[in-house]
């Protein structure tokens, strides 16, 4: 996957920084939401110009599964790649990730 531009959803402060630090250092374009809300607002205000969704499950204001659902349901973001991170692990999470739309 070639995903030059990316948006980190991520309300943990030193998760947030140590992903996007690593992806920064490899060349990537980050941008950062805090919560769900936010992070809608930045994906409907590009376009849905992202390579790349990254978020958490566990999101204030909107969770990762409710950005999914509003990303897949508009056309310009069914092209968009979206991983979840999480530290819920537990099967049905994982499921309702992939049934919403996550690639991983």
């Amino acid at each position: 996957m070639n995903a030059n531009k990316i948006l980190l959803v991520e309300d943990d402060e030193m998760m947030l920084r140590i992903v996007k630090t690593a992806l920064s250092r490899e060349g990537f374009n980050v941008d950062v939401s805090k919560n769900g809300k936010d992070a809608l607002a930045q994906l409907e205000a590009s376009g849905f110009g992202y390579d790349l969704l990254i978020t958490d499950i566990m999101l204030p204001f909107m969770t990762g599964f409710e950005l999914i659902d509003k990303v897949r349901s508009n056309s310009a973001g069914q092209k968009m790649a979206v991983i979840v991170v999480s530290s819920l692990n537990n099967e049905d999470s994982i499921l309702q990730g992939f049934h919403l739309g996550s690639d991983d």
